[in-house]
């Protein structure tokens, strides 16, 4: 894909274009080396599994708050099944424009998402969800959206969403960032300060 014709929103909460926030350009896309599209990897579930990569931005990013802290050491050995995280996303309301929302989840743990189906029941993957109402990523818009857990006074990225069902007695399948954490450090080894 051409870096071109992405730009990144940062501050946006809306889709409506005066709300947007600030627009970065991108200028260099690192997909996961195992990804590829196609109809083998999707049967493998691959397709899912490693349907990430990592925008590098022509400008730095410039973080105003004072309590923006950034982990870089190992998330290896993390679990956070039985926690409660919080999704954001643009999930449409029925009106003209699309507003982010949050929404708190409880995550699963690797049992319960290999009972659901045994293609989610490995590390490479979170779950969330109530089972018994919908409640959760409903849109497409959501793909990609941010699943966080709050430490303190930090937020840390577990997730990143991948499949939202959005129905009753289905979990909503998440990329599980401590997974993919070595990956990601080596990617940007020297391309960003961490």
């Amino acid at each position: 894909m051409d870096p071109k014709v992405i730009k990144v929103a940062i501050g946006a909460n809306s889709t409506h274009q005066a709300l947007m926030g600030k627009l970065y350009e991108v200028s260099q896309i690192i997909p996961h080396p195992k990804w590829e599209m196609g109809m083998i990897n999707w049967i493998l579930i691959n397709y899912y599994a490693y349907d990430y990569a990592i925008l590098i931005l022509k400008n730095p990013l410039v973080m105003v708050t004072k309590n923006f802290h950034a982990s870089t050491t190992s998330l290896a050995t993390r679990s956070y099944a039985g926690k409660k995280g919080t999704v954001s996303g643009y999930s449409p309301d029925g009106g003209e424009f699309v507003h982010l929302k949050s929404l708190s989840v409880p995550i699963l743990t690797t049992e319960q998402l290999a009972r659901f189906s045994f293609k989610y029941g490995d590390d490479r993957f979170l779950g969330t969800g109530y089972l018994n109402t919908v409640a959760g990523p409903c849109s497409p818009l959501d793909l990609g959206a941010p699943l966080v857990i709050k430490e303190g006074r930090n937020f840390i990225l577990v997730g990143i969403v991948s499949v939202p069902h959005c129905q009753i007695g289905e979990p909503d399948i998440y990329g599980n960032i401590t997974h993919y954490h070595d990956w990601i450090m080596e990617t940007m080894e020297g391309k960003v300060s961490l």
